[in-house]
């Protein structure tokens, strides 16, 4: 420490140096070129060696056949390559290196960069994070042919917090994952994940932001993304080609959104308290459902909202949600051309509003655009046209206001069997092939619904009663048919088959 004295005023001026401020103007660069020089390293390990913690590692241009550890005493350091810059951690055709088979870099020391330069093959991962190591940046890498995964927490029970992934490409044949990591405060953006015969992105811990990726898997019998933890982040990625979940979180208060995925087998599925799943679009030949959530203990605060889902050829729902806890909504949707229901819904007390659902449910017979398994929920202005049924109601005291439903191959709205306390206002059927309104018989009938102020047109069949307790004042229904024998388990409404 330095004491100055000017016009009777004391400054302090700190000496910073480099053992004590690692990565300060102090900090050294280490370089590194095949064979080496008088000046440089002849190999990546060597120039670790030789570096301190916050040091800089420039690796020339060149192919480097070793296994590189960063020891834990290196923290701080950057490891930075040219472009055509290879580390190969597999063996070297032209010299005896068969001991060289391990992992291409293994990180022991915090807050290590690694930027700028190809890993490929191997018997083992490009890089692994040893146990408790955190603020690990990946960046601007190449890597090509991961003989494990490509990068890697060697332990998942002692996690590497704060690791950034970004800005890197991976291609295929990597036998696991692209990314496989474990930690809080992960991040993974920006990268292009191009083929591989496993799960792309695999990441356990709160707080994951994973956002801005391209995952394009052919092959691959897994999921394209498996994001399990709480407060979880997907936004604006790509995925495409995946033979199982194109994105899968599990985990409290999700937010995925902004994401485009095609031609997988299933798109979204979310498993946990309060997610928000909205502005996502899925596209195409999936054979199961493209967006799924399973909501439990919190769902006041979920919701399912502006998505598109298209073309779902066989077995498939186009969103599906199961919410066991109240509030949840599922609010400007669309879903066109899947082949079973358009929206599958179990929700209690929940709002299903402004949502759209076009030409689905008729490949498979008897589907509907709209069932609502679910108790108690607010379903309001919602439109199916060209479905099979346009919405079917399995759940109680669930009110619908202001919905319409057009051009089906059944039935505008059927209040089914064993449903009770359903109220219909204001919605309207026209120019379905069966019944516009039906009250279903099936021992017991739906029992106890009311129906005001409804309009139903150009149906085969307008208005058919056959339940139990139903009350209908002020509807307009022209072709009608009452049952005068509920509760007999024959289905006496007009049938479309």
């Amino acid at each position: 420490m330095t004491r100055v004295l000017c016009n009777g005023i004391f400054f302090f001026t700190v000496v910073a140096t480099a053992l004590l401020i690692p990565g300060s103007a102090l900090a050294k660069t280490i370089c590194v070129q095949p064979g080496g020089s008088a000046k440089c390293a002849a190999t990546i390990q060597d120039g670790i060696d030789a570096a301190s913690a916050g040091d800089t590692v420039k690796i020339g241009k060149g192919v480097y056949f070793e296994n590189v550890t960063i020891p834990s005493d290196r923290d701080g350091l950057t490891l930075r390559g040219d472009r055509k810059t290879i580390l190969d951690p597999g063996e070297d055709s032209d010299e005896n290196t068969a001991d060289n088979a391990g992992h291409g870099i293994t990180v022991e020391a915090d807050d290590v960069t690694i930027r700028g330069f190809t890993v490929r093959n191997g018997t083992g991962s490009a890089i692994v994070l040893a146990a408790d190591v955190a603020g690990a940046v990946v960046t601007q890498m190449r890597f090509v042919h991961c003989g494990q995964e490509c990068i890697e927490s060697a332990d998942s029970g002692q996690p590497n917090p704060d690791t950034v992934v970004t800005k890197s490409t991976f291609l295929g044949g990597n036998n696991e994952s692209a990314v496989d990591l474990a930690g809080d405060r992960i991040e993974v953006s920006r990268n292009s994940i191009l083929g591989g015969d496993n799960v792309g992105v695999e990441v356990e811990g709160d707080d994951i932001v994973f956002e801005r990726n391209q995952v394009l898997l052919t092959g691959n019998d897994s999921d394209c993304v498996n994001l399990v933890g709480n407060r979880v982040e997907a936004v604006k990625n790509v995925v495409e080609g995946c033979e199982s979940d194109g994105i899968e979180v599990t985990g409290d208060q999700a937010l995925i959104t902004q994401n485009r995925l095609e031609d997988l087998d299933n798109g979204i599925t979310v498993i946990g308290e309060d997610p928000v799943v909205t502005k996502n679009r899925i596209r195409s030949a999936f054979d199961d459902d493209g967006i799924n959530v399973l909501c439990s203990g919190s769902c006041g605060s979920g919701e399912v909202s502006g998505n598109q889902v298209f073309q779902g050829p066989d077995d498939v729902d186009g969103i599906v949600v199961v919410a066991s806890a109240p509030g949840f909504e599922v609010v400007k949707n669309v879903v066109e051309q899947v082949s079973e229901e358009a929206f599958n819904l179990d929700i209690l007390d929940g709002l299903v509003s402004q949502n759209r659902a076009i030409d689905s449910g008729i490949v498979e017979s008897n589907e509907s655009c709209f069932e609502i398994r679910g108790d108690g929920s607010q379903i309001e202005r919602n439109s199916a046209s060209g479905c099979s049924d346009g919405f079917e109601i399995r759940g109680d005291d669930n009110t619908l206001e202001n919905n319409t439903a057009s051009g089906g191959t059944h039935d505008g709205f059927d209040v089914q069997a064993d449903a009770t306390g359903n109220t219909l206002t204001n919605n309207r059927a026209t120019d379905n092939a069966g019944v516009g309104f039906e009250i279903s018989d099936g021992n017991p009938a739906a029992t106890n619904t009311t129906l005001t102020r409804n309009r139903a047109s150009g149906n085969h069949t307008d208005y058919c009663d056959d339940g139990a307790g139903t009350i209908a004042t002020d509807n307009d229904f022209g072709t009608t048919y009452a049952n005068n024998t509920p509760d007999d388990n024959d289905h006496e409404c007009p049938i479309r088959d």
